[in-house]
């Protein structure tokens, strides 16, 4: 977080300056189809960068300055049989790894070799503390797998890869949340990330609370905060399922509106991810936030990394930002976005009050 503040800090005072963080997309293609995904309303049919690319992408970010990569899980990346090539080359150049897996393609041959290169954070996609729940949103049979490949982790790793779960909160599991801390605590694992669920089709529509269980949902997220102390596992629950998010997931232009007040104009900005963010797809195109569209992309296949991110696209981003201008894709932001982008400001308005 701090290194992501000195960059914004340059930004906010006219530096402009490289990204810190590179989401990397190497698939889109899954082996499973979990209830909640953006993929059940979408044709995921698109080319994919080859090996080559995707290696000289990691030298070129690290030649401009980034710190971090993340892989997470728009596709399932272990689906691609080189993607241990390119979490090497990542921690060749001394970056921080962050790899997001719905975990059943694991094997001990390659949490082996995560251990070996020390990679830094696997984070397990997983929606339920048991198979009846997490097999009926994820998939027949995928919880014994998850589990099975979280004994394997926790038995050959020593204090890296980080073991991290996320949980996307819908009708089957709002009750249970406390449970899922209990399970992460089994596994050693010291971070769950909770999700208010963006809906993409209607399978997604059934999984939504409804007013009764929106009702009922304070408690159990007490109850896991409560066992979340206990157990010493990070959470930030009462933030990342809020009534306003929970209410509001698919309006979220509306939530980050009413968010971006303030006299700083670099503080009240709705989003700051373009400034310190950027996020490449499958087929080679790049913008600055998982939901981007297409109208707001460029492509690294006809460019640098450095020619994007300093290049007109990202620009008149920044530029319709800093107006407060929204783009169509924002109400469908992800909610975690959302909270790190509020804390994001935070952090900003004490280091500028500071000065």
């Amino acid at each position: 977080m701090e290194k992501k503040i000195e960059r914004l800090l340059d930004w906010a005072c006219g530096k402009k300056v490289s990204p810190i963080t590179i989401e990397l997309n190497p698939t889109e293609k899954c082996n499973l189809k979990c209830k909640s995904c953006w993929q059940r309303a979408n044709d995921t049919k698109t080319n994919e960068l080859s090996t080559d690319k995707l290696l000289s992408i990691v030298k070129e970010a690290a030649e401009l300055g980034v710190k971090e990569f993340r892989i997470p899980g728009s596709g399932e990346p272990f689906v691609r049989n080189d993607i241990l090539d390119v979490m090497k080359e990542i921690k060749k150049h001394n970056m921080y790894g962050l790899l997001i897996t719905n975990g059943t393609l694991l094997t001990k041959e390659i949490v082996e070799e995560l251990v070996k290169i020390s990679w830094d954070c696997i984070t397990f996609s997983i929606d339920g503390p048991d198979a009846e729940t997490n097999d009926y949103l994820r998939g027949n049979g995928v919880f014994e797998k998850i589990i099975k490949n979280l004994v394997l982790l926790k038995n050959i790793k020593k204090d890296k890869p980080l073991i991290r779960f996320n949980v996307v909160l819908s009708n089957k599991n709002y009750n249970k949340l406390h449970e899922m801390i209990l399970l992460a605590h089994n596994f050693g694992c010291k971070d769950v990330q909770f999700q208010a669920m963006t809906v993409w089709g209607e399978e997604g529509k059934n999984l939504l609370l409804n007013q009764k269980q929106k009702g009922e949902l304070p408690r159990y997220i007490e109850k896991a905060r409560e066992f979340s102390e206990k157990y010493n596992i990070f959470t930030d629950i009462e933030n990342s399922l809020g009534a306003e998010l929970i209410n509001n997931t698919n309006k979220m232009d509306e939530v980050i509106k009413e968010k971006s007040n303030g006299e700083n104009k670099f503080l009240s900005l709705p989003c700051f991810e373009p400034f310190y963010n950027m996020i490449i797809r499958p087929d080679g195109s790049v913008g600055p936030c998982a939901v981007f569209g297409k109208e707001e992309s460029d492509n690294i296949s006809e460019k640098t990394l450095k020619e994007v991110w300093f290049g007109d696209v990202f620009n008149k981003m920044r530029a319709s930002l800093l107006d407060k201008q929204l783009f169509s894709f924002c109400k469908q932001c992800c909610t975690a976005v959302h909270v790190e982008n509020v804390k994001i400001k935070n952090k900003l308005a004490n280091f500028l009050k500071n000065e």
